[in-house]
């Protein structure tokens, strides 16, 4: 592996950690959620935010039998796959159910691969 790609390897790998914090950065726009959903209740609203840990605890557990039938490489990838999955598409609707269900799908990529950003980065350093 030449230098280029060890830095682009790097910056990749270290990248699937921050990725992780993405489930709460949403919190910042719950005010403007609820003046556009206005028949939506408050307590519906501000679940967005904590929903994606029921699933995230759930694919925590599952990661392990997960990226033993895969491999860690292909876990990540399919992790990161369900991250885009629920972070982009919830853009796109204003249905509370959707935006839920996106979010779940959310937890359940970041579950897959929380354990093993840890272990990766040990794995190669």
């Amino acid at each position: 592996m030449n230098i280029k790609n060890k830095v682009w390897f790097k910056t990749a790998l270290l990248s699937i950690s921050l990725v992780l914090t993405s489930a709460s950065a949403i919190s910042a726009i719950i005010p403007m959620m609820l003046n556009q959903l206005s028949g939506v209740s408050s307590s519906l609203i501000e679940s967005v935010v904590t929903i994606p840990s029921f699933t995230m605890m759930l694919f925590v557990l599952l990661s392990g039998p997960i990226s033993s039938r895969l491999g860690k490489k292909n876990t990540v990838m399919l992790g990161l796959l369900l991250v885009v999955i629920g972070g982009i598409l919830p853009m796109f609707t204003t249905n509370i159910t959707w935006i839920l269900a996106l979010r779940l799908v959310l937890g359940a990529g970041l579950g897959m691969f929380n354990s093993l950003a840890v272990s990766l980065i040990s794995d190669f350093f």
